[in-house]
């Protein structure tokens, strides 16, 4: 019994904590307000304005190392940062 609870727990890490990467031409956006970009040597880096409401604080209090989606749109998130989502028309 044990050897299938460690597959489970496994696949299930595998399939919603998927590492962020961060690709070039790629429109992100940092907690729902912040737009950001890839640099050069693919860090992420994005504006610095204060984003001071309720949904803001919510993605940026998000479990690091969990995947969601909004509305078309791949998020992530990512310690010291919060939720990045491609920040893309849907």
């Amino acid at each position: 019994m044990k050897p299938m609870v460690l597959i489970f727990f496994f696949v299930f890490s595998y399939v919603f904590c998927q590492d962020f990467v961060c690709q070039k031409n790629v429109p992100y956006k940092e907690n729902n307000c912040n737009k950001c970009f890839c640099t050069h040597n693919s860090k992420l880096a994005c504006l610095n304005r204060a984003c001071n409401n309720e949904l803001s604080r919510k993605l940026e209090n998000c479990q690091i190392g969990t995947t969601s989606k909004m509305d078309c749109n791949n998020c992530w998130c990512i310690d010291d940062i919060g939720t990045v989502c491609t920040n893309n028309k849907c």
